[in-house]
């Protein structure tokens, strides 16, 4: 073998090495920048809450200018309608003073004018009631008592007036014991204790209360659509919390458990509910609707995050499918934000329309195998191994659940 035969063997070996050493460089840059993807997640494209957002905080808004202090030019006035004369509980009529009557010459009328309608809070804002029993005697002498009334007795010191008063500074005002302790004796001047409180809203408010509880609950289970979610929290009977929570526009479910397993949604919504559930992508949600069949709609916030997410990736063809998505996605909101606007049968088929478009973009045989659309791209079985690692790793969940979302 010749001098020269030996130096182009030697190069030969050297770009190979050189080839590979650039695809390995390729290969762990394109990882880095997907996990600097997964590190910079923020709340617009992610459920991270908006309080996590310190990597990428999102920018302030921006000043808008002042307007004047009153009503706005162009807008409508609107004013108090009056009480009407059964409304109204005392009438206050104003004079001039008597010298000045004299010193004019005026003689009273008969008649007065509405000037004023004012609302005021009474001296005493609670009347204290003894209740007394009757005492009579038999012929023997023996002092008989009337019985008070089961439901004064089982109510208390605070009647239900009171109670329900209670209830709703507590749930509604979220006032906790020491806050209505306050209320109470700064603005009603009663003292009552902090335990009483707390005593009156988990014993007799919460017992008045179950069977409205229950009907809540049976209606929810009998309703067509279901949104789902659960929210953890601290709890000192436990080590952790939930709250879950089922609404539909007619009524919210809220029900408090030690657990996060899908078993709460088989106590609540029963294992034969027959309706649509409108859920996020948490794990006890999909198993409960797995296992029992049950058409799911997922939360679009939550699939548009994520979309928004894989935007961000190093891809350039996962970039453009999801950027497709989006584009897709930006028309349905527009047509779903003007829907009292148009026609039901043409929003309908509008709707339908997207609806193939958007499934058809998300479940082509293209997007999920995630071939590569330039065939340098994929010139080796190292690069194509590296990008179907990937795609396995991030995309088989988007692609299962775009399959899945159209519920409208």
């Amino acid at each position: 073998m010749s001098h020269l035969e030996q130096q182009i063997k030697a190069l030969t070996q050297q770009v190979e090495l050189l080839t590979n050493r650039i695809l390995e460089l390729e290969t762990e840059n394109r990882e880095l920048r997907d996990k600097i993807a997964q590190l910079e997640k923020n709340s617009s494209n992610s459920s991270k809450p908006l309080s996590s957002d310190i990597v990428d905080p999102q920018p302030g808004r921006k000043k808008k200018e002042k307007r004047k202090i009153g009503g706005q030019k162009g807008h409508k006035k609107h004013t108090r309608q009056p009480f009407s004369d059964d409304e109204i509980d005392r009438i206050v009529i104003h004079k001039l003073p008597d010298d000045e009557v004299r010193r004019r010459g005026l003689i009273p009328l008969d008649e007065t004018e509405p000037a004023l309608q004012q609302i005021d809070l009474p001296e005493q804002l609670y009347d204290v009631i003894q209740h007394r029993v009757q005492l009579y005697a038999d012929q023997n002498g023996k002092i008989i008592k009337a019985k008070l009334p089961k439901e004064i007795r089982k109510a208390g010191l605070f009647s239900p007036r009171m109670i329900s008063l209670t209830g709703y500074l507590k749930s509604r005002g979220h006032m906790s014991d020491s806050t209505l302790q306050a209320f109470y004796s700064d603005i009603m001047n009663l003292d009552v204790c902090q335990g009483f409180l707390s005593k009156t809203c988990t014993g007799k408010l919460s017992a008045a209360l179950q069977p409205a509880y229950f009907e809540v609950a049976e209606f929810i289970r009998n309703s067509p659509i279901v949104g789902t979610d659960e929210k953890g929290h601290k709890n000192p009977a436990y080590k952790s919390a939930w709250t879950w929570c089922q609404q539909t526009p007619q009524a919210v479910f809220f029900h408090i458990s030690n657990s996060r397993a899908s078993k709460v949604l088989i106590d609540i919504l029963g294992a034969d509910f027959s309706g649509i559930v409108v859920c996020d992508y948490y794990s006890a949600n999909k198993k409960f609707i797995k296992d029992h069949g049950i058409p799911v709609q997922y939360c679009w916030a939550h699939l548009v995050r994520d979309i928004k997410f894989l935007t961000t990736l190093s891809h350039k063809t996962v970039q453009r499918w999801a950027e497709g998505l989006l584009a897709i996605l930006r028309k349905l909101f527009e047509l779903w934000k003007t829907r009292r606007l148009r026609h039901h049968g043409r929003y309908k088929k509008a709707i339908e329309k997207l609806r193939k478009t958007f499934c058809k973009k998300s479940t082509s045989r293209r997007t999920t195998t995630m071939h590569l659309t330039s065939k340098n791209d994929l010139t080796t079985p190292a690069k194509k191994a590296t990008f179907y690692s990937w795609s396995k790793r991030e995309c088989r969940r988007q692609i299962t659940l775009l399959n899945r979302l159209f519920v409208l």
